[in-house]
């Protein structure tokens, strides 16, 4: 760019984006098993399937994913030691 700015349209709090739903989306959690355990008892959700660190849920058509967070890397670094 040479310095020439370019122009912002204004936004307003009456726009808006039409959506039609959520294809899926991703929820952080600590314990991805008790937290699926949770959206199915509590709120209706549908467990679909859980692997090590993944819980695939569905709700109203909607789908989404509850992930444990990454492990640290000094965990990481002592289960390649023990193994």
């Amino acid at each position: 760019m040479t310095g020439a700015t370019l122009a912002t349209p204004a936004v307003s709090a009456s726009d808006t984006i039409r959506t039609v739903g959520i294809r899926h989306f991703t929820i952080g959690v600590r314990d991805h098993i008790a937290a699926a355990k949770f959206y199915s008892e509590v709120l209706g959700c549908r467990h679909l399937r859980s692997n090590e660190r993944y819980s695939f849920m569905e709700c109203g058509g909607s789908y989404f994913v509850g992930e444990d967070p990454p492990p640290r890397q000094s965990e990481q670094s002592r289960a390649m030691a023990a193994a």
